[in-house]
């Protein structure tokens, strides 16, 4: 182990939610449709909305359902193997009453037609990882998830935008974070 063992997650960047959290957000999807998906339609919210392209967050939830992990190399290239692996998908920006900026709807079809619809938010791969490993466990939460929500919803209504991790803060507002905007901004990216 090193520092950035306990600093944040291994993986490919640039984001732990955005990325390496989104690819987890995958293979949770992936794991409850329990066979090969055949067909995916994303639904991207707020900053993944937003920010998730510049961040890799299409290629990293495509990535998780094809079982690939936030460290794999491979993230980058999720568009080509999905489409190698049979993977048809569409991506869709998506407007959520009560959600996570990070927020994802996933909805699956498997090769036998079973179908599973999945929302899930990403705080940090991290978190997104246990918070998947407990509920597919069967372990609950003391308090409910509603107050949960809310009180998070509150700290984060709290906070200003310049200390979140958005397109208003963080990484996105440094002079490098704002020259790969522009940039990408004129390859059309973004």
């Amino acid at each position: 182990m090193n520092c950035f063992d306990v600093i944040g997650p291994v993986m490919v960047g640039p984001s732990s939610s955005h990325t390496a959290g989104a690819v987890r957000l995958g293979q949770i999807a992936s794991i409850l449709l329990a066979e090969k998906p055949l067909l995916a339609t994303i639904g991207l919210h707020g900053s993944f909305a937003r920010t998730g392209s510049g961040h890799g967050t299409d290629k990293a939830i495509l990535a998780g359902l094809l079982g690939l992990s936030p460290d794999d190399e491979r993230i980058r290239q999720s568009r080509q193997l999905a489409q190698a692996a049979g993977l048809n998908y569409t991506f869709t920006l998506v407007q959520l009453d009560r959600a996570h900026p990070n927020t994802a709807v996933i909805d699956l079809r498997g090769i036998s037609g079973r179908t599973v619809n999945m929302r899930g938010a990403s705080t940090g791969a991290a978190n997104a990882l246990a918070a998947a490993e407990m509920a597919l466990a069967g372990i609950g939460s003391a308090i409910p998830v509603d107050e949960v929500i809310a009180a998070m919803k509150q700290v984060g209504e709290q906070m200003p935008a310049a200390h979140k991790e958005t397109a208003e803060g963080g990484l996105a507002v440094t002079a490098t974070g704002r020259a790969i905007a522009a940039r990408l901004k004129k390859e059309g990216v973004l």
